[in-house]
């Protein structure tokens, strides 16, 4: 079991690589845009998750 859980692993290690390798070029080429959308991506969940955690809540306490 640990010898397919370390083969699995570095599968996916491999892979992981090889896509960060070839992706490289397009990432130099539009580095700036791609940060800007991740970044936009990571302040839109953090705006959201006090709304989402808040109605949650709201209905815990409702139905509670």
């Amino acid at each position: 079991m640990a010898l397919t859980i370390g083969m699995i692993e570095v599968i996916i290690e491999f892979t992981l690589a090889r896509a960060a390798f070839q992706l490289r070029p397009v990432l130099e080429r539009s580095g700036k845009i791609f940060n800007r959308c991740c970044g936009g991506m990571f302040a839109g969940i953090g705006l959201a998750l006090p709304l989402v955690t808040k109605s949650r809540l709201v209905i815990k306490i409702r139905c509670g």
